[in-house]
């Protein structure tokens, strides 16, 4: 009992250690490896019931994610105010995400950003990423996207990979501040070697077309690929499309199947189109117009006009044939 008592009040004095709250919370689940979550989840509920800042956090943390308790969104929140209200700004930047989200308490976009804002001045990169965000899309406060660059640079700085990919794409797109490719491919590449999906897949387009640095289709590839392999769906469609051309790789149309039903199976559009050609063709897979003419649909309903129009074509051409009801 002692020795547990004497690790936990350990983790909590280094507290101030962690870069990140997804360190720390890393870090704390780690802790089933040294003595039961449940367990766990005592010892900080006894800690937390004093009146101390870090174990409230950690103990919403465990209720947030089901650690040690049953999973309790309200609970957590409970936990979180407690502590947000001791000055701690990761507990902060947590309430704030749940006011805007809904989530254990009711939704209220408003009284989250004045959470988000309270820990973001203090210097927390997630809430600064978080209330950029909000800036950027008009979440709670009136859009702004210069406020939002603002937000982002601070979060980026201090290597948040999602700050560092949207101050990216601000300066790709001139939002907030004035267009400057070459200084978007830099905060791409800052995120996308932390390993960040989104940024990959945009440095990967960057090396692809040439933007804001030299037309590399090798460099591309590597980017789409590992952005693929984290799920994410346009790499996926643009990966596939290599195979299909064969550009940077050898040409391999089973391959690029495979790619554009990932990405198609996520809702991408453009996969969604090019695995209906696929099928409507036979290359890759074998040919089946109904499945062409699934995907197709799929397709122009989130307004691809290519799509529409190679519906139409099939259609045309084979009076017959419908689409299964039980495919949408």
């Amino acid at each position: 009992m002692k020795q547990t008592e004497a690790i936990i009040t350990e983790f909590l004095e280094n507290l101030s250690f962690f870069k990140d709250p997804t360190e720390l919370r890393d870090a704390l689940f780690s802790f089933k490896n040294l003595l039961p979550p449940d367990e766990a989840v005592k010892w900080f509920r006894m800690v937390a019931e004093q009146g101390d800042g870090p174990a409230q956090y950690c103990l919403g943390l465990f209720y947030e994610y089901g650690e040690g308790v049953t999973e309790d969104k309200a609970e957590a929140v409970n936990w979180y105010r407690l502590a947000a209200g001791q000055g701690l700004s990761w507990a902060q930047c947590n309430l704030g995400a749940a006011y805007c989200n809904g989530e254990g308490v009711m939704e209220d976009k408003v009284g989250g950003i004045k959470w988000l804002r309270r820990a973001a001045e203090k210097g927390d990169a997630h809430a600064a990423c978080n209330l950029g965000n909000a800036y950027d899309s008009g979440i709670g406060v009136m859009e702004d996207k210069a406020e939002a660059v603002k937000w982002f640079r601070l979060a980026a700085v201090q290597g948040d990979a999602r700050a560092q990919c949207q101050l990216g794409l601000a300066y790709k797109y001139g939002e907030g501040v004035v267009e400057d490719e070459v200084e978007a491919v830099k905060w791409f590449r800052l995120a996308a070697e932390q390993g960040y999906a989104w940024a990959q897949f945009n440095l990967g387009v960057a090396y692809g077309f040439g933007e804001g640095v030299t037309e590399d289709t090798s460099e591309a590839i590597k980017w789409y690929r590992l952005a693929a392999e984290q799920g994410e769906a346009g790499a996926q469609w643009l990966l596939g499309l290599a195979y299909k051309t064969g550009n940077g790789v050898v040409e391999d149309q089973a391959e690029a199947v495979k790619w554009f039903r990932l990405g198609a199976e996520q809702g991408d559009d453009q996969a969604q189109f090019e695995l209906g050609v696929a099928y409507d063709y036979g290359e890759g897979v074998v040919k089946d117009k109904v499945e062409a003419l699934k995907w197709f649909h799929l397709a122009a309903e989130q307004g691809h006009v290519e799509a529409g129009e190679w519906l139409d074509k099939i259609i045309a051409c084979n009076p017959g044939l419908t689409v299964p009801p039980t495919i949408f």
